[in-house]
């Protein structure tokens, strides 16, 4: 949930990292934006890594 003004730019800021990064997820991604994006995102790359790899799925959050 967001919460604050923060939050809502961490997570845009994730949304856009996914479309750039989007191949390590397995989602196929356009050379062309991943070009144009990956020398502003470049540096949050472990940020973003760790972020979506401690993502869980709604049931997991319901069993604890």
């Amino acid at each position: 949930m967001i919460r604050t003004f923060a939050d809502l730019l961490k997570y845009n800021t994730f949304a856009i990292m996914t479309v750039v990064f989007g191949d390590m997820l397995g989602y196929p991604i356009s050379c062309y934006y991943k070009l144009r994006f990956l020398p502003i995102f470049m540096t949050s790359l472990e940020g973003w890594r760790t972020f979506m790899l401690k993502e869980r799925d709604i049931t997991e959050k319901v069993r604890g």
